[in-house]
C-alpha cells in the first residue's frame, strides 16, 4: 500500500513544525545571515561575561531554527522515501548544519584556552550563565582530547561527509533491495519490502517465514559488498577521529564522552558470555513448543502460540495503554493522551516508508512516534515501548533547558523497555484468555532475549569490526561475515545452525549516534528489568523516583541518573535480578502450556 492510500487519521500531523516546505524555506533563508553573525564572537568569547552569554543566546536562537528545519525534513523522508522533495530538502539542511558546525568549531578551543576559574568568575558576575555550568564542566573534562580550531573545523567537515555512509546504507536497505514476491498461505502473492518484512518473518505459516528469510537473505547477499563498503568506511572514519583525539579506540572515546567507565561495558560482556546456557534454554523453548524435526533459524521468529490471531485495532491499543500506565499517575496518562489526540504517531506501514519504530524529538517541540503497526499483541507492546520514549522525552523537554534535553543513549532505552515489561506483566494478570497470556509471556521472553542477547551479540560484533579498522587489518564483506558468525556462536551457542552470515547488514542501529549504540539496548534491558521489578513489587517511593528520572535528560551523568532508581550497572547482581525474571517467564510459559 502506498502512503497516499493509508488512512490520514493514522498519519502524524507535522504542521506544528511547518505547514509545508514553503514555510520551511522561509526559515531556511534566514540561516546564512544568522551563522555569519556568530563570526563576530570568534576570538572574543571570553572578553567578558556578557559577551559569553550573548553568544550562547544567539547560537541557541539559531539552533532552534536549525533543529526544526532538520526535524521536519528527517521525519518527512522516513515516511516517504520516494518523494524527491524530501531528499532535496534533507540534503539542503544537512549541508547547512555542516556549515554551522564548521563555522562554530572555534568555540570549544577558545573556551579551553582559559581555565575553569575564568568561567566560574563569569558565572558569578552573570547569574544567567549558571545554567551552562554542567556543560562547561563536560567541555573541560574533554580538554585533553580537543584539538585546535582549524583541526576541529576539519573534523567537522569530515563528520558531515561521514553521514553519507549512513544515508546510503539506509537507501540500500529501505529502497533499493529487491526482496521479490512472497506467496501467502491463501495462495496470493505480496511484494516483500523493508516495511512488511518483519510481519511475514514472524508469520504463523512456516512456509511464509521460510520465504521471508530466504528472500531477505538473497537480497542482502546481492548487495552485501555495497553495504560492507559503507559500513567499513563509516567505522574507519570514527577510528581515525579517535586516533587524532588521542583515545585508545573509538569505544574508549564513546564511553568517555558518555561519562561511562569501561568497567560497565566489560561487566556486560562478562555476564553475556556466562549466560549462554540461558540462551540455549530460550532456543529449547522454541524447539519444545514447535516440535519440528528439522528446526531452522527462521523458526525462532515463529509465534509460540498457535492460532492466537487476536487483532488489536489502534483504538484497542490506546485503551489498553492508557489503562496499563494509569499506575504511574495522571501526569503520565496526560502525556499519553496528548500523543494519541494530537496526532503525534504515524501508525501504518506503507511501501514508501522505512521499516522499524522510533520516537524522535528536539528541544523545541513535542516528540513524535514512528510506527509500523500491524494489529498484533507484539505491535501493542512495540507501541508501549515507543510511548515510553515519548513520555520520557516530553518530560525532559518540559523540565530541562535545551542544552540538557538530549538524553544519553545509555539511559534512553530504560523507560521504553520498562514500559514493555510492565505492560507484559499487568495485562497478563488482567487477561483471562490463556492464549493471550501465553502471547504476552512469549513477547516478554522474546523482547528480553532480543535486547540482551541479541543486542549484546551486535555490540561484540561492532567492537571486533572496529578493532580490525583501528589496527588497519583487511576488512571486507567476507571478514565481516566471519566475525558475525563467530560472535553468534560465542553468545548463542551452537545448538542452532544456518545463521545468515550477512545478518549484521540489516541492522540500522550500527549507524546511530556515530556508532556503539547497540550495547545500550543490552545494558538498558537489564536496568529496565530491575526498574520493572521494583515497580511491580511496589518498592517504597519507586514511582516518585521514576518520575524524577524521567525529567533528568543530560543534566546528570547516565550512571548518576540510574542511581536515582537505585540501579548499579557495574554490579553482576543487577544483571542477575533481570536474568532471573527471564528464567521465571520461561518457567511460567512451560507451566501454562502444560
Amino acid at each position: 500500500m502506498k502512503r497516499k492510500d493509508t488512512d490520514k487519521k493514522y498519519q502524524w500531523d507535522l504542521s506544528y513544525l511547518y505547514p509545508s516546505y514553503k514555510e520551511w524555506l522561509k526559515d531556511e533563508k534566514r540561516i546564512p545571515k544568522m551563522i555569519s553573525d556568530l563570526e563576530k564572537y570568534r576570538g572574543h568569547l571570553l572578553d567578558d561575561a556578557k559577551t559569553l552569554l550573548a553568544f550562547y543566546k544567539d547560537s541557541e536562537s539559531l539552533e532552534e531554527i536549525l533543529e526544526r528545519l532538520n526535524f521536519y525534513a528527517f521525519l518527512n523522508i522516513d515516511v516517504d522515501l520516494n518523494n524527491s522533495d524530501n531528499k532535496k530538502y534533507d540534503d539542503l539542511i544537512n549541508g547547512i548544519i555542516a556549515d554551522y558546525n564548521v563555522k562554530t568549531s572555534y568555540v570549544i578551543p577558545e573556551l579551553l584556552k582559559s581555565d575553569f576559574k575564568t568561567l566560574e568568575k563569569y558565572m558569578e558576575e552573570e547569574p544567567k550563565l549558571k545554567v551552562y555550568e554542567k556543560m562547561f564542566k563536560d567541555i573541560f573534562r574533554l580538554k585533553e582530547h580537543m584539538l585546535s580550531s582549524d583541526e576541529e573545523a576539519m573534523l567537522s567537515d569530515f563528520q558531515a561527509i561521514c553521514q553519507n555512509y549512513s544515508k546510503s546504507s539506509q537507501y540500500i536497505r529501505n529502497k533499493e533491495l529487491d526482496f521479490g514476491k512472497i506467496k501467502l498461505s491463501d495462495g496470493s502473492k505480496v511484494k516483500l519490502n523493508a516495511s512488511n518484512l518483519s510481519k511475514y518473518a514472524r508469520d504463523e505459516d512456516r512456509n511464509v517465514r521460510k520465504q521471508a528469510y530466504e528472500l531477505s537473505k538473497r537480497a542482502y547477499e546481492h548487495n552485501i559488498d555495497s553495504l560492507a563498503c559503507n559500513y567499513i568506511g563509516f567505522i574507519k572514519n570514527y577510528e581515525v577521529e579517535s586516533k587524532y583525539r588521542h583515545y585508545d579506540s573509538f569505544l574508549h572515546q564513546k564511553l568517555f564522552n558518555l561519562d561511562i567507565d569501561m568497567s560497565v561495558y566489560e561487566t556486560l560482556k562478562e555476564v553475556l558470555f556466562k549466560s549462554r546456557d540461558r540462551y540455549k534454554r530460550f532456543i529449547k523453548l522454541y524447539r519444545d513448543v514447535l516440535k519440528y524435526d528439522d528446526f531452522k533459524v527462521y523458526d525462532m521468529n515463529a509465534p509460540l502460540v498457535k492460532g492466537a490471531n487476536k487483532e488489536y485495532s489502534i483504538e484497542d491499543a490506546k485503551k489498553i495503554i492508557l489503562d496499563t500506565y494509569s499506575i504511574y499517575g495522571d501526569y503520565y496518562t496526560d502525556v499519553l493522551k496528548l500523543a494519541f489526540d494530537k496526532k503525534c504517531i504515524d501508525f501504518l506501514p506503507s511501501e514508501d516508508k522505512i521499516t522499524g519504530w522510533y520516537s524522535a524529538y528536539i528541544p523545541y517541540a513535542h516528540p513524535v512516534v514512528f510506527a509500523n503497526y500491524n494489529g498484533k499483541i507484539l505491535d501493542v507492546s512495540s507501541l508501549c515501548h515507543e510511548l515510553g520514549h515519548f513520555v520520557n522525552q516530553y518530560m525532559i523537554i518540559n523540565h530541562q533547558p535545551p542544552m540538557y534535553v538530549y538524553q544519553s543513549s545509555f539511559c534512553a532505552e530504560v523507560a521504553s523497555l520498562n514500559n514493555e515489561f510492565v505492560f507484559s506483566h499487568l495485562y497478563r494478570e488482567k487477561e483471562t484468555d490463556k492464549d493471550v497470556k501465553l502471547e504476552l509471556l512469549a513477547n516478554f521472553i522474546k523482547v528480553f532475549a532480543g535486547n540482551f542477547f541479541g543486542a549484546g551479540r551486535q555490540a561484540v560484533f561492532e567492537e571486533r569490526a572496529h578493532t580490525y579498522a583501528k589496527n588497519n587489518e583487511p576488512l571486507s564483506s567476507e571478514v565481516l561475515a566471519s566475525i558475525w558468525l563467530d560472535v553468534t556462536k560465542e553468545v548463542y551457542g551452537d545448538d542452532l545452525k544456518g545463521y545468515d552470515p550477512n545478518g549484521w547488514a540489516s541492522i540500522p542501529h550500527y549507524f546511530m549516534g556515530g556508532g556503539y549504540y547497540t550495547f545500550n539496548y543490552a545494558t538498558a534491558n537489564i536496568a529496565a528489568a530491575n526498574l520493572a521489578y521494583k515497580i511491580l513489587h511496589n518498592e517504597d517511593g519507586i514511582k516518585d523516583k521514576y518520575q524524577a528520572f524521567l525529567k533528568v535528560g543530560s543534566s546528570m551523568s547516565p550512571i548518576d541518573s540510574l542511581k536515582i532508581l537505585g540501579i548499579d550497572m557495574t554490579s553482576v547482581e543487577t544483571y542477575e535480578v533481570a536474568l532471573k525474571m527471564f528464567d521465571e517467564a520461561i518457567d511460567e510459559f512451560y507451566k501454562l502450556i502444560d
